[in-house]
């Protein structure tokens, strides 16, 4: 029984050596090539919530079972460089070997490695910015959708929340 569906690999597209050296060394000096656990958490947390959502009351033991064993799959897989084998061709695509060369010679300035420090905390809380920031216009932008339903006379009915 699979509890993810299963994915297709994307086809391995060739990528000129000196590009994908770069490619290698940006994605080490940005710390990109360290984000698994990063991955490993957010599998393990995708895959408890499926499991509680029919088995509610989830030992802490089969929590902790999840954790493991999505830790060291992730694991193995950034090992054998599987998940980097499918981003090389991406990034080759999108960048020259020139803009590559540029991109680690920043990521190397003092401030490239500022950059890289600080910005998993600048992402998050820029995310529970944004989250406060919808949830503050959300009935403002419900009003007006509403009222211009009823401008075009388009009728529409309303589930109420169940939250």
């Amino acid at each position: 029984m699979l509890l993810f569906g299963s994915v297709s690999c994307l086809a391995e597209e060739a990528v000129d050596p000196r590009k994908l050296a770069a490619i290698k060394e940006l994605i080490q000096v940005t710390g990109a090539a360290t984000n698994s656990e990063q991955y490993s958490q957010a599998f393990s947390q995708q895959l408890v919530s499926v499991l509680r959502m029919s088995n509610p009351d989830l030992p802490d033991a089969a929590v902790q079972i999840v954790n493991e064993e999505v830790g060291s799959m992730v694991e193995e897989a950034f090992s054998a460089e599987s998940l980097q084998k499918e981003i090389y061709p991406i990034y080759a695509r999108y960048f020259t070997l020139e803009e590559l060369q540029g991109l680690i010679a920043f990521n190397k300035s003092p401030a490239g490695i500022k950059a890289n420090q600080v910005m998993p905390q600048l992402m998050t809380e820029s995310m529970k910015a944004a989250q406060m920031w919808s949830r503050a216009i959300t009935p403002e932008i419900s009003t007006r959708v509403l009222e211009r339903f009823q401008e075009e006379g388009i009728e529409i009915r309303l589930v109420p929340s169940t939250r």
